[in-house]
């Protein structure tokens, strides 16, 4: 008897060290300095903890969010996209899910983020609460639209693909040289743009 209850209290020590560590590895991620890391209530998608790069990217301090929720700082064209993924989750469709949006700062600018966002069940299956990373890609986007807009402004034509030879830049030469608008050349195949050339440029590629 003696030797079960030492057994016992040897196995309640290693769960509680355990804890311990989930917990300091739990605050080690969410106090990461280069993404905004929050977890949400299931009701109303109250702020119920945030961490500080979370609070520099909206502009609120910890105190003023958690009187806030999600959906009074999202713009008001990407709620529905929002509270459409939220529901789906809910139901069990799905257990997370991956968006750009924007957010709406307390000084009145618009941040484009890149969200994930991921639920944590309870045994019966039922929602307990959200957890979710916030990635400012605003300056990115910007930097993005100025190399356009000097690309657009090389007098020859530039064209980027991926690995599988479809088209992601397309600048406004060829758009004029082509024919091709840049939102139907955004996203197909290179050879398609180029048929003349397909067998080469293919060849190239590899």
């Amino acid at each position: 008897l003696l030797l079960w209850h030492q057994e016992r209290r040897t196995h309640q020590l290693e769960l509680a060290s355990q804890g311990v560590e989930k917990d300091r590895l739990l605050r080690f991620f969410f106090d990461l300095p280069f993404v905004g890391m929050t977890i949400l209530s299931t009701d109303s998608l109250h702020w119920l903890r945030c961490n500080d790069r979370l609070c520099e990217i909206l502009g609120y301090s910890r105190e003023e969010l958690v009187d806030l929720t999600w959906t009074q700082l999202t713009h008001r064209d990407d709620l529905a996209a929002d509270l459409s993924q939220f529901e789906r989750v809910s139901s069990g469709a799905t257990n997370g899910f991956q968006a750009d949006k924007r957010f709406v700062r307390k000084d009145g600018k618009l941040i484009n983020a890149t969200i994930d966002v991921r639920v944590v069940r309870q045994e019966d299956g039922h929602v307990d609460l959200y957890v979710a990373t916030v990635q400012d890609i605003t300056a990115r986007l910007q930097a993005e639209g100025f190399a356009q807009e000097v690309l657009d402004n090389v007098n020859q034509g530039f064209v980027v693909c991926d690995q599988a030879g479809r088209v992601v830049v397309w600048n406004r030469f060829l758009e004029r040289a082509l024919g091709v608008a840049r939102e139907a050349a955004i996203g197909k195949p290179l050879h398609e743009l180029f048929p003349q050339a397909r067998h080469g440029l293919e060849a190239y590629l590899r």
